[in-house]
């Protein structure tokens, strides 16, 4: 599955760089989200998700990579529960747009297990809700500094 858009954020750059590579920041725009950093730009991650009636717990490793300072950074990763896999690679470009910054995302989601069979329509709203939701916590979050 991929997805993909981008976002106009209200704030400079280096703003908006500093907030969204901080674990510790960003992951509290990810509903029901919890990090643990490993080293350097490696962290666990426990989430809570779900898609119609599968609802549980994900455990993941994940790591910040490709970083190119205040324009562009790769998360990639792995987690699992539930006897689900969903590996995650997600690209973020950050460019100025006037006194704003344009954030685009693509992210190539791959998912096995009973979440798989459920179809792409029900995966599709669930990750785009979540996407909705962060990003709706990423520009109020960004805008009250």
């Amino acid at each position: 599955m991929i997805l993909e858009g981008s976002r106009e954020i209200a704030a400079p750059l280096d703003v908006v760089w500093d907030f969204v590579t901080d674990l510790n920041r960003v992951t509290k725009c990810i509903p029901d989200t919890t990090v643990e950093k490993i080293e350097g730009d490696s962290f666990k991650a426990k989430m809570k998700m779900g898609v119609g009636f599968i609802r549980g717990t994900f455990d993941g490793q994940f790591s910040l990579v490709d970083k190119n300072p205040k324009s562009s950074f790769s998360i990639k990763g792995t987690t699992k529960g539930m006897g689900n896999t969903v590996n995650v690679a997600i690209n973020i470009t950050l460019e100025p747009s006037g006194s704003n910054v344009s954030l685009r995302y693509k992210a190539d989601v791959i998912v096995s297990g009973t979440l798989a069979s459920m179809g792409a329509r029900f995966m599709d709203d669930a990750a785009q809700k979540i996407v909705n939701q962060m990003f709706d916590c990423l520009k109020a979050s960004i805008s009250a500094k």
